[in-house]
C-alpha cells in the first residue's frame, strides 16, 4: 500500500501513480496508470495501459488492457481488451467485447460476444456466445444459428408495460410488419 491508499501485488504493476485507491494484483496490472483512481485490476496485464481512466474493474488476464476510459467492468480473460476511450461498458466472458473500441454504454454477455463493425456503437447489448451487435441501440440474442425461445404460458408484450391480454401468446401495441409469410389469405395474417 502507498500514501494514496493504492495496493499492488506483482511485478511492474501500478507504476508511477498519483491516482488514489487503486488495487492491482498480477504482473503489469495497472502498469501505466498515472492519475486514474478507484480502479481494480486482477490478472496479468489487466488495465495495463490505463493512464487516466477511473472507476474500472478488470478481472482476468489482459482484461481492459488498452483502456483509458472510465466506469467499465470486464470479467474474463481478454474481455474489453481493446477498449480505449469508451465508458460505461460491461463485458462478461472470455474475449467478450474484446476486438475493438466499440463505443460506450454497451453490454457483452458470453464468450466472444462483441461488435461486428469498426464504427462506434453505443447503448447496445450482445447476449450469448459469439453474439455480435452491429449498430447503436440494438439488442442481439445469440447468432444466426439459434432461435429465441421464451418459455411462458403468459405470453410476450411488445410496446406495452403491462402483461399480455389473457389468451394471447403475443400482445403488441403498435404496428407489426411481416415481409415473408405462407398464408392462403390475408385473413389469417
Amino acid at each position: 500500500s502507498d500514501s494514496n491508499d493504492n495496493t499492488k501485488i506483482g511485478t511492474l504493476c501500478l507504476g508511477s501513480v498519483t491516482g488514489k485507491q487503486n488495487v492491482a494484483v498480477g504482473s503489469e496490472s495497472l502498469r501505466d496508470n498515472v492519475t486514474g483512481s478507484y480502479n481494480v485490476a486482477f490478472g496479468h496485464q489487466s488495465l495495463k495501459e490505463n493512464v487516466t481512466g477511473s472507476s474500472n474493474v478488470a478481472v482476468g488476464s489482459q482484461s481492459l488492457c488498452l483502456n483509458t476510459g472510465s466506469s467499465n467492468v470486464a470479467v474474463g480473460d481478454q474481455s474489453l481488451v481493446s477498449n480505449i476511450t469508451s465508458d460505461y461498458n460491461v463485458a462478461v466472458g472470455y474475449a467478450a467485447g474484446g476486438s475493438r473500441d466499440s463505443g460506450g454504454k454497451n453490454t457483452f454477455l458470453g464468450a466472444s460476444s462483441d461488435s461486428s463493425t469498426t464504427t462506434n456503437i453505443s447503448n447496445s447489448t450482445a447476449l450469448g456466445y459469439q453474439a455480435k451487435i452491429d449498430k447503436s441501440n440494438q439488442i442481439v440474442l445469440g447468432t444466426t444459428e439459434e432461435f429465441v425461445c421464451i418459455p411462458s404460458n403468459r405470453g410476450l408484450s411488445i410496446g406495452k408495460i403491462t402483461e399480455p391480454t389473457s389468451g394471447y401468446a403475443l400482445d403488441v401495441n403498435g404496428k407489426v410488419q411481416a415481409t415473408i409469410y405462407n398464408a392462403i389469405s390475408d385473413y389469417r395474417i
